[in-house]
């Protein structure tokens, strides 16, 4: 294999790595159990990790492609700036605010005893690369049953934290595989959660977006931050 190749070779590698290691920490701990990483082993490990896409640059030198080497070089020292997201604060992540999400599970009134799936909508979903929160509600009025109907490019339930659901807890992660940004019209649907209302009559629950366990975090394409903002939303079971 000449050189050429073999530079070719390394800058596949590079490209195809690139959308999967930056929230490694942050996806495996809301996929399955709590996890408790080693605080210096994690800062060693980014420091490899941004040593090694270093000199993968440095012998790369992907002249054709000089937007892929320098968003994994930014995202690298951002990920390395965060820390561990399952003790760092929200207003501990360096990224600018660029504007605002608005998020909302459409609420109404339902029958003990009935399965109902209630749509999370968003409006000015723009350039939108990943997109991380829980979602909380009280499980003594609605039991969790399932996620259906995912709209967003590559969402599956290995999205979501379903672990604590019983405790009315929901977690979820999503990022954008080409890296490019979604745009969806205000309104859209991003997924449906199915519920069965176990609540006595006039029982009735809100839904919230916090940050315990999985941190509310929504980024663009341009690597700034999106706040979001929650619509409330109120479920009540029929009297």
């Amino acid at each position: 294999m000449g050189q050429s190749q073999q530079v070719d070779s390394l800058c596949d590698v590079l490209k195809f790595v690139r959308p999967f290691w930056p929230v490694g920490p942050r996806y495996k701990a809301i996929r399955g159990q709590p996890i408790n990483p080693n605080p210096l082993s994690m800062n060693a490990e980014r420091l490899l990790v941004i040593s090694s896409l270093v000199f993968l640059f440095a012998v790369c030198a992907c002249s054709s492609d000089e937007g892929v080497r320098e968003r994994a070089t930014q995202a690298a020292q951002e990920q390395a700036a965060k820390g561990n997201p399952e003790v760092a604060p929200s207003a501990a992540n360096t990224l600018p605010v660029a504007g605002t999400i608005m998020l909302q599970v459409q609420g109404g009134e339902v029958e003990k005893g009935q399965e109902v799936c209630l749509p999370l909508t968003a409006r000015q979903f723009h350039q939108v690369v990943s997109m991380q929160y829980t979602l909380e509600w009280d499980p003594s009025v609605l039991a969790f049953k399932g996620i259906r109907n995912m709209r967003l490019p590559g969402l599956s339930k290995d999205n979501f934290g379903t672990h604590l659901t019983s405790q009315g807890k929901l977690t979820h992660a999503w990022y954008d595989l080409n890296v490019q940004g979604i745009d969806l019209p205000d309104g859209a649907t991003l997924f449906e959660l199915c519920f069965e209302a176990v609540g006595e009559p006039g029982a009735q629950t809100t839904f919230r977006f916090s940050d315990n366990p999985t941190l509310i975090e929504v980024s663009n394409a341009q690597s700034a931050l999106l706040e979001v903002v929650q619509v409330p939303s109120i479920v009540k079971i029929r009297p």
